[in-house]
């Protein structure tokens, strides 16, 4: 008999919870919500523990599989996770866990050594480094729980515990060096229709909707409806080109798109048959923002693009070489430009609801945490929003 825990994510009066589901021994069903995922799948992996022990459940896979075994198991049988995040789990592995733990027995490789190993890497890793590391070796240990080898998952809370995740004012911070102001995307977008008319239009629809710079690569012209004044986004551009994946969540959404990207949409497409019959395309290409040569973008050359913009628009850093000559870097990404997007509309009072779901993001609070660096914290104008309207006085008590 399988042992089913299982941890969802619900929508109560505008928060995210997360629910532990199970069904006990006796066949009575348990619901238990946590504030944090994290949280709820620590309290399941307890309940997984206690189930095995009532059971005596024997354990699905050998007694002496190692770490390494187990490990390219689960890669395996991970068909759920997109290639990047597979590729992240291997170079982490690589790099960092099997030379710790490669020939370790997994029932050997405790809670304590798992914290004192992380709390060594806390050392001389970044904090971001060291959560990739225990997201690691939670899935896998994970798998090895599912499968009865351990009674629960010793990773679990180890990443709350260890205080990996940034708080919440450091990660806006960040954040808000990344963010264009408004005279700093004119500026930027200005300089791009001199310098790379390609793919200003590109930058400008990106800037007006927010879009990752996969989900805007990935754009295909099906995805647009001007009338509706809107865009679909169904898929992503891998960073290096190579593929198509989901977006990120798994999850596709509809965009609202301003007047302005309306325009600037319509010229494009107008723009792109011209380029069809002055470059001798075939056909039109498939990527709504393709190459010169109709090809699929290459992202790097894109962000190649998008740097010489910022040099050139002066949206730069200075600093010093080895040799004292002074060296100018871009202060932002392609990706900052969804960053300008939120930053902006939130500034000038645009409802945080509304952000999130033209974001993409899978709850508000993930869209508060992010950015609210830019929430207005009062709303004066809204404060006589539920007065009663006071009635003039009589004439009789005017004149008198």
């Amino acid at each position: 008999m399988n042992i089913r825990v299982h941890v969802t994510r619900r929508q109560r009066r505008g928060r995210s919870r997360w629910l532990c589901d199970w069904v006990d021994a006796h066949g009575k069903r348990h619901q238990v919500m946590r504030p944090t995922k994290e949280q709820a799948e620590e309290k399941a992996e307890q309940v997984r523990g206690t189930l095995r022990a009532q059971q005596g459940r024997s354990p699905e896979l050998p007694e002496d599989i190692t770490w390494t075994q187990l490990f390219e198991r689960t890669m395996r049988n991970r068909s759920d996770l997109k290639p990047r995040t597979l590729e992240c789990y291997r170079t982490t592995h690589t790099r960092y866990l099997q030379p710790e733990f490669g020939v370790l027995e997994v029932r050997r490789l405790t809670r304590l050594r798992l914290r004192e190993f992380l709390r060594s890497q806390l050392a001389t890793k970044s904090r971001s480094t060291t959560r990739l590391m225990c997201a690691t070796v939670h899935v896998v240990l994970a798998e090895a729980a599912e499968d009865g080898l351990i009674p629960a998952n010793p990773a679990a809370g180890l990443t709350r515990k260890l205080k990996l995740s940034p708080k919440q004012a450091a990660r806006q911070a960040a954040v808000k060096v990344k963010a264009m102001t408004r005279a700093e995307r004119d500026t930027f977008l200005a300089t791009a229709e001199r310098l790379e008319p390609w793919w200003a239009p590109a930058w400008t629809v990106q800037v007006l909707t927010g879009l990752r710079p996969g989900e805007l690569l990935a754009l295909e012209e099906r995805d647009v409806n001007l009338e509706a004044r809107t865009l679909r986004v169904e898929r992503s551009l891998s960073d290096d080109g190579t593929r198509i994946d989901t977006p990120k969540g798994g999850i596709s959404r509809v965009v609202d798109l301003s007047n302005e990207a309306v325009r600037v949409l319509r010229a494009h497409l107008s723009r792109r048959r011209a380029e069809k019959l002055r470059r001798r395309w075939r056909e039109l290409p498939t990527a709504l923002f393709c190459s010169k040569a109709g090809t699929t973008p290459d992202p790097s050359g894109v962000r190649q693009a998008f740097r010489r913009v910022c040099i050139a628009a002066q949206l730069v850093t200075t600093s010093l070489c080895a040799d004292g000559t002074p060296k100018r870097s871009p202060r932002f990404t392609p990706h900052g430009l969804r960053h300008t997007y939120a930053s902006l509309h939130l500034q000038h009072g645009t409802d945080v609801y509304y952000v999130s779901r033209q974001l993409g993001h899978r709850s508000i609070e993930l869209t508060v945490s992010t950015y609210g660096a830019w929430l207005q914290p009062t709303r004066r104008a809204a404060v006589d929003a539920l007065d009663r309207i006071a009635e003039p006085p009589a004439e009789d008590e005017a004149s008198g």
